[in-house]
This record gives structure tokens, sequence and C-alpha cells, in this order.
């Protein structure tokens, strides 16, 4: 009689379903903040929910009439449309959000399960299933926007529990799910198809054949997946987001290009599972569809760079690698410990030095304590919430998300949501790629794909404090030649946020004053300058300049600079010592000569204002000073600049 596996509550089951909430939660956290404090995207998790917003608010003509030129359905997944019913109870990119986070966490319950039929051992189950939750990939795929190829691997390893506990209605349905997802994943779900075909999950020597009510099962399968990637054929092209270029490359060519990028990612999905599925070779199989395509990638993106949501594709098939691995090695355990003489019986059971050995020397234990050791490891480097991860830097992985910078809520972080609140609901945006927050509506735009020539938006916003994402200088051009054509006006400024409005021609509704203090180490040199002690120093004996720069953007107003100057005596002459200037190429907007009895007295710090006025944005203003004596050493020691009125 068939074993009926129904969720037994035991201290294994409880801890693993501590764990994920305890991952929830730290997760819902840190990505909430991470979207709060414009560390998300517009062209992922913005664009999602935008497409998300127009489908709810219309549904696909609404679509096609206001975002489908842009990003054609085509592009889609299926599955995002039974996402939809959930995201329309609260529609908004939290909604996305905690789908993802809530799917990445409790995929760690079908493993556990799967865990638990395979080894039948409670323990192994309990490790397995926690660590997929600081599983590098799973980490990196929550942290980096919301992507519906997230939701694959719970529904992967649902799809692969079902199977095992013959529970053929339910497999059939999350292998339908999980093909979904993705193209690639239908790809991955057809070779699963396959190894369970080839060589039987639940056999336990070689292949078996199946039982009539198994072959029915992959028939009706074989049916849904036909349906799938017909869906897929009818939204436009079989789309497989991979970067596969069609060249006169020979394939040795192609194998090898970018083999830096590949042979880390590698490293990165393996290293955390000890190489276990290497072991087992057969079970690669499960995830080759995937790593075929990272090798024949001629680019380093996206699917050969680790870090980003793409390794979502490998999840499941590596971690269902890993536990037959495990299985297979744990039959072979017991298959010694049966072999062993009788007088094993009179072994002591208690504790001892000597049993702690032989229980370590076994390979199961060896590879399970390996297991664990290198999970610890990638976790501590990679968490976000882990002392270490804030060394991490470079690449496309959530180690550029320390938990320090994506969850400081600074004054700037609140100025610019009180500007994005400015904006009505139903206005066209052209922005940057690290606002999302106003993907919520219709009509929105990126700068960076937008005619730069274009100025027929509502709003315009920037902020060129938050540029990782994107290019401060392409969007304050942008925003310059807007404001410079007449058409808008500054409806908010303030901490490098600014709002343009069309056609509006009064003072700023919100506004922060610039304001910085720029010290000389920050300006560079001219003939024979030196810094000296965080200054800048010159003692002649030619007049030119002494230094130039620091090259910063500001806003249209009117603005004080103080500069910090000294000299030393005893002067010879009291003739003009240096020349201060405000320029930005090719006007100079102020300028001051300073004698050397304006300087007096001599060795002391004396601070020399200047005023200016600009009706247009600078981009590049250069506070500079020119040495105009031979005699003496003048000494800079920085500028002082504040916006007395926008």
């Amino acid at each position: 009689m068939r074993r009926n596996f129904t969720t037994i509550i035991n201290p294994h089951f409880i801890v693993v379903c501590l764990a994920i909430a305890v991952y929830i939660a730290t997760m819902l956290h840190l990505t909430f903040l991470k979207f709060y404090t414009f560390h998300a995207t517009y062209l992922d998790l913005g664009l999602y929910n935008q497409t998300f917003w127009i489908l709810s608010h219309g549904g696909i003509p609404s679509y096609n009439a206001n975002l489908a030129s842009y990003y054609p359905l085509q592009y889609e997944k299926p599955l995002m449309f039974l996402i939809l019913g959930i995201y329309e109870i609260a529609p908004s990119p939290y909604t996305l959000l905690t789908i993802q986070t809530a799917a990445l966490g409790l995929s760690a319950l079908p493993l556990f399960f799967i865990s638990q039929k395979l080894t039948k051992s409670n323990w192994i189950s309990l490790i397995v299933s926690i660590s997929i939750l600081v599983y590098f990939p799973t980490i990196s795929a929550n942290m980096f926007d919301f992507h519906m190829l997230s939701l694959l691997p719970i529904l992967y390893l649902f799809m692969a529990l079902f199977w095992l506990i013959e529970k053929r209605a339910l497999m059939i349905l999350f292998a339908v799910l999980a093909s979904m997802a993705n193209p690639l994943s239908l790809l991955l779900v057809i070779f699963f198809l396959a190894y369970v075909v080839l060589e039987g999950l639940m056999a336990t020597e070689g292949v078996r054949r199946l039982s009539k009510k198994a072959t029915l099962t992959i028939l009706l399968l074989i049916f849904g997946l036909g349906v799938i990637f017909a869906l897929y054929k009818i939204f436009g092209t079989l789309y497989i987001e991979s970067g596969l270029v069609g060249s006169n490359l020979t394939f040795v060519q192609i194998l090898f290009s970018n083999i830096n990028y590949k042979l880390l990612l590698v490293l990165f999905l393996f290293g955390a599972l000890a190489f276990l599925p290497l072991f087992e070779p057969i079970t690669l199989f499960l995830v080759a569809p995937y790593f075929g395509f990272v090798l024949l990638s001629t680019v380093p993106q996206p699917l050969a760079l680790f870090g980003l949501m793409y390794t979502s594709f490998a999840i499941g098939p590596l971690y269902l690698g890993s536990v037959l691995f495990i299985s297979k090695l744990v039959r072979q355990t017991q298959h010694e410990q049966n072999e062993e003489e009788p007088a094993r019986e009179n072994y002591n059971r208690g504790f001892s030095l000597r049993r702690v050995r032989k229980c370590y020397a076994k390979p199961i234990a060896r590879i399970i304590l390996g297991f664990v050791i290198m999970n610890i490891i990638f976790s501590m480097i990679f968490l976000p919430v882990s002392p270490v991860n804030k060394y991490v830097s470079g690449g496309y992985f959530n180690g550029n998300y320390s938990g320090t910078s994506i969850t400081s809520v600074t004054p700037e972080v609140q100025f610019l949501h009180e500007v994005i609140n400015l904006i009505p609901g139903n206005a066209s945006v052209i922005t940057q790629n690290n606002i999302p927050q106003v993907s919520s509506r219709l009509h929105i735009t990126i700068i960076q794909s937008a005619s730069l020539s274009a100025y027929n938006y509502d709003y315009i916003l920037i902020d060129t404090a938050i540029n990782y994402f994107s290019d401060s200088g392409i969007d304050l051009s942008y925003a310059m030649n807007a404001y410079n054509s007449g058409a808008y006006g500054i409806l908010a400024e303030g901490y490098g946020a600014l709002l343009l409005e069309k056609g509006y021609a009064s003072k700023p509704v919100l506004y922060v004053p610039y304001s910085a203090n720029i010290s000389a180490t920050q300006f560079e040199l001219f003939g024979s300058s030196s810094y000296s002690d965080g200054t800048i120093v010159n003692q002649g004996p030619n007049s030119s300049f002494m230094w130039y720069g620091p090259y910063i953007n500001l806003n249209p107003g009117e603005y004080r600079v103080d500069y910090e100057l000294s000299m030393a005596g005893p002067s010879f002459g009291t003739g003009t010592a240096i020349t201060i200037d405000v320029y930005d190429n090719p006007v100079i907007f102020s300028v001051v000569n300073i004698t050397t009895t304006d300087l007096q007295p001599y060795e002391t710090q004396k601070t020399f204002e200047l005023h200016f006025n600009t009706t247009s944005f600078l981009q590049g203003c250069e506070f500079r000073g020119w040495r105009d004596v031979s005699y003496g050493q003048v000494t800079f020691y920085g500028v002082n600049i504040t916006q007395v009125s926008p």
C-alpha cells in the first residue's frame, strides 16, 4: 500500500517554518527599504509595476494603447495573468515585492518534503531546506527588483515533489505553472520530464518501466507544455532572455567568449552547494538548458552575470540534484551498515569520541558538514544583513546593497518622496531609471530611452544624487534643455532632486537651498601650485592660475560663494595678490580682485564673498583662483557655496 505523504508536525518542520518566517520578514524589510530609498530601477520593478497597473486599469486593450509600443506584451509571461488577481487587491510595487519574497521563502517547504522523502532524514531535510534561504542566487534574485522568473524555484520544486509522492494532477498543474514563468523555464520542465522518463526519480536501481498511470501523466503534461509553447508563439516570438548572438564566431570562440564571467558564475552557483550535483553528473541534466544558454552567450550579460535574477533558473534543478546525490549517499551508507558484523549491536550507544569519529568518518557526514560550512561562508559574505557584506563591492550582485545603504532613510530620500507627491496620478512623466515610485500610471518614460529633444511630458523628474542605474549627466542635460526651451518651470528642487512642470512660471513649491563646502583638495592644481595639509599653496615665481574646478552643477538662482584664503608676509607690494571668479564656459559670472592689503594681517585665514545670479542651469561650474603677484605665499583653503534664492 502506498504511503500517503502528509505534513508531519515535528521539531525539524517547525524550525524550517520559523526559518521561512524569519527570511520573509527580513527580506521584506530589506526589499521594501531598498525600494523606498531609491535603490530599485524602473526598467525592472517599475516596468513590471506599470504593466500590472495598466492591465488592472483597463486590461490588454489599455496596455496595447499605452505601453505595447515601448514594452511589447510578447515579452511578458503567461504566469503574470495569475499574479494579476493578487496585484489588483493592492496595486503597488510593494505587492509585487511581497509576492516575490514569499515565493522564494516558501520554496524551502517543498525542498524539505523532497529531502524527507528521498533521504528519510529530518536532520538532512532541515539543513538542506534552510540552506536554500541563504543560497546566493535566492538572495540576489530577491534583492534585484521584481521578476516573474523569481517564482520559478517554488513552482519547480513543487512539481518535483508531487511527482515523487505520485500526486499526478498537482504535478501537471505545477509543471504548467513553472513553464509559464519564462520560455527557458519551459525547457527546464521538458528536461525534468525527460529525466523522469530516462532515470525515474522514484527508482532505486537504474531505469524502470513507467506505470500506465505515470505514462498517462507524462502524455497529459506533454499536451499542457505544448499549449504553453503555442501561447509563447501567439504572443509573438519564442523569446528567451540570453546573450546569444547570431555571428560568424566558431563554436569554440563562442564557448570561450567572456569565459571569466562564465567560470565565476559556475563558482557562485556550485560553491554554496559544495559541488554536490557534480558527484552525480546525471542530475546536471536537469539544469542543462540554463547552462547551455550561459555557455553559448557571446556577451557578459544577462545570463552569464552572477547576482542577477537569471540564476533563479538553476535554484530548483541544482537543489533537486543535490538531494538526489545525498539520498544516494544515504542508501550506500545504510547498505554498508547492514553488512557490518553483528558485534556492533554491543557497541556503546552513548556519547564517546570513538562514536563521534566513526560518525564523521562516514561520507554522508563529511558531505553534509562541507555543505554547512560552504553555506556559512557564502552567506556571511553575501547576506545584506551580514557584517562582512559592507566590504563587498563590484559586479551586479546583492553585495552592492549593504544593509546600511539600503536602510538609510535620509532627509534627501524623504524630500524626494515629497517631490513625487506633487505629481498628479494621471500626469505623464519622464524620469530616470532609479525612480520606479512613479510607475503606477499610464504614461511614463525614462530619459535614456526617449528622444532627448522631445519635451511633450507633463513633468520631468530627476535626482542627480541618485545615479547608480542611470547617467546623471544625460538626465541633467535633458532637464536643462527642457527648461531653457521655455516650456517648463521649476516646481521643486533640493538635495539634487529637480521637478519641472510644463507651463509652470512661479517660484518652486518645494525648495531646499543648495549648500556645499568644497575643500581645496577637490580642486585641480595649476602651474607651481601644490597641496599642503588639505590646502593649495603657491609662492610664485610667475603669475598663473592657482586652482580651477571642481565642475559642479547648479540650478538657476542667486548664489553666494565664500573663498577662504590667506597670505604669508611680509609682502613687497600693495597690488592685486589674487583674482577669484565664477566661470561656466564661456561665461564669467562674477570676478573679484583681492589685494595684498585685503589679505592682512598675514598668515590669517580670511573670507571673501562673491555673489552671482544665473537664469539657466550651469553644468560644470568652476570657482577659480589666479595668482597675480610673484612674491609671497598664497594659501587656498576651499569655498562655501550657498543658494540665496531660487
